[in-house]
């Protein structure tokens, strides 16, 4: 590689792509580490050389993709290690606060959840009172109907009436002609 900007484009090849990123960022710490180790150990900085050989070595195709596995790997565990955060967060504020509230064993409410349930059982007690008071009073009416006796009691007045209209009109005699009038009235 001849220049810094060879080695970037190779490594990452889609900007994009924050994994191509963080594979930068590890072939970058490697060679770090190298010139470390190298001077720690030589006490002296490695050569150009020594860097392009190992630059060389770093390149190949199979140590990039070594590189973006890595980096997926420490993508996948920073976001886990997130979400398990998260996660452990979550389960402490469901246990300070979300679960004292659905475990209440309130006394205090007891008492007043007792005489409200007691209320619901007396309203609904007399509400099915009233319906079945309501169903005796139909069949009652329906049974002994006072408006129908009172209707017949009228139709056999009017028969009665009729009846007594008709005897007095045989008695007088009187005939009629053919359009309905009165020819001849006999008298008693």
């Amino acid at each position: 590689m001849k220049n810094e900007t060879e080695l970037y484009d190779k490594i990452v090849a889609d900007q994009s792509d924050l994994i191509d990123h963080i594979a930068y960022s590890l072939f970058k710490r490697d060679e770090l580490n190298y010139v470390k180790k190298h001077r720690i150990n030589k006490r002296v900085y490695p050569a150009y050389e020594d860097i392009l050989d190992l630059r060389k070595i770093n390149t190949a195709n199979e140590s990039i993709e070594r590189y973006r596995k890595s980096a997926e790997d420490a993508l996948t565990q920073y976001g886990n290690n997130i979400l398990g955060s998260e996660k452990a967060s979550t389960d402490e504020y469901f246990r300070t606060k979300l679960e004292p509230i659905l475990n209440k064993d309130d006394k205090s409410n007891g008492l007043k959840s007792f005489f409200y349930g007691a209320s619901q059982s007396f309203v609904g007690t007399i509400m099915y009172s009233l319906l079945i008071a309501l169903g005796l009073l139909a069949a009652y009416v329906f049974e002994n109907d006072p408006l129908s006796k009172w209707v017949d009691d009228k139709i056999e007045e009017k028969i009665e009436v009729n009846s007594t209209i008709e005897s007095d009109i045989k008695e007088l005699e009187i005939e009629k002609d053919d359009t309905g009038k009165v020819i001849n009235k006999k008298e008693g």
